[in-house]
């Protein structure tokens, strides 16, 4: 038996919204691009925070942008420190740093956040600092953002591109 194609999910019949359920339940959902959840935080919607929101939504794991364009190593630390704060302060949270940590979460009911960078400009010239970030939990980097940086051309970076990046070769 067809059914007709929903155009919303807000069109879903009842059996369609019940295999959706049925499936999301049974994923791992990753929400690759969550931003941010401090400093500061999203505004509630109808009561609920972000971490909530996300909860009920069955996302399990969630990457957290902690630099980006030209941030410094220091404004990443500030971060960190956020965040660590909030797994201090929220039971529903958790840090992801392991494939097992992302099972842990899912099977906690609690939310796993990674710690991401979309900038390399938080190292500067001093490689050994992603050795300190990835101890601090970082697992998603990439070297460049819309500006140019001692790593490489961001996307905006223009046509002239960076003398003597070692990634350009």
């Amino acid at each position: 038996m067809k059914t007709a194609a929903a155009t919303s999910y807000r069109d879903l019949s009842e059996e369609q919204e019940r295999r959706a359920l049925k499936l999301q339940r049974s994923s791992l959902v990753v929400d690759a691009v969550g931003s941010s959840i401090v400093s500061p935080e999203p505004p509630t919607k109808e009561g609920k925070g972000h971490v909530e929101r996300a909860l009920e939504a069955g996302v399990n794991v969630l990457n957290v942008t902690l630099a980006a364009h030209a941030d410094t190593f220091e404004r990443f630390l500030h971060q960190v420190a956020d965040y660590l704060d909030l797994f201090d302060a929220r039971e529903n949270t958790m840090q992801v740093e392991t494939i097992a940590d992302i099972a842990k979460a899912r099977e906690s009911g609690k939310l796993g956040i990674i710690f991401g960078v979309q900038t390399g400009s938080i190292v500067g010239t001093d490689m050994y600092l992603w050795s300190i970030a990835h101890k601090l939990g970082c697992r998603i980097a990439q070297l460049t953002y819309n500006e140019r940086n001692l790593l490489g051309d961001g996307c905006m970076a223009g046509s002239r591109p960076t003398d003597g990046s070692p990634f350009r070769k």
